[in-house]
């Protein structure tokens, strides 16, 4: 009986404990392995030294599906290696999932898909020939 009462307890203390919403962001990102968040990291950086070298100004909190395609279509036929050669399949690929997650993940946190859905067919085409 006496240890039944000491699990109960132990029980409602940890069901009782509150996470804030920072607290729920550092267990959500501790979660992430690492050479995912370096890729993401390296991704995006791709992408917004793109952005500042064309002045192209995209806010990932507010661009409309239909504008970040259009940015999207431009930079996946654009962007290249730091020694200007053409980026691997995989290498977009990579980029191309680093931004989704910067966008769906926190702080963000939209419900677009720029991998699935079909605004974005025309970014997604692999097939570009310039």
């Amino acid at each position: 009986m006496a240890e039944n009462a000491v699990n109960n307890e132990e029980n409602l203390n940890s069901q009782s404990s509150q996470l804030e919403e920072e607290d729920l962001q550092k267990l959500e990102a501790d979660c992430v392995p690492v050479n995912t968040k370096k890729q993401t990291s390296w991704g995006l950086k791709k992408f917004t030294q793109w952005l500042e070298k064309r002045k192209i100004s995209c806010d990932l909190h507010t661009v409309s599906p239909t504008e970040l395609n259009g940015i999207l279509r431009k930079f996946f036929a654009e962007v290249k290696t730091n020694k200007k050669t053409d980026l691997t399949p995989s290498a977009l690929t990579g980029i191309r999932a680093a931004i989704h997650r910067t966008i769906t993940g926190q702080p963000i946190s939209r419900s677009i898909n720029i991998l699935k859905d079909v605004e974005f067919t025309q970014a997604n085409n692999k097939d570009v020939c310039l």
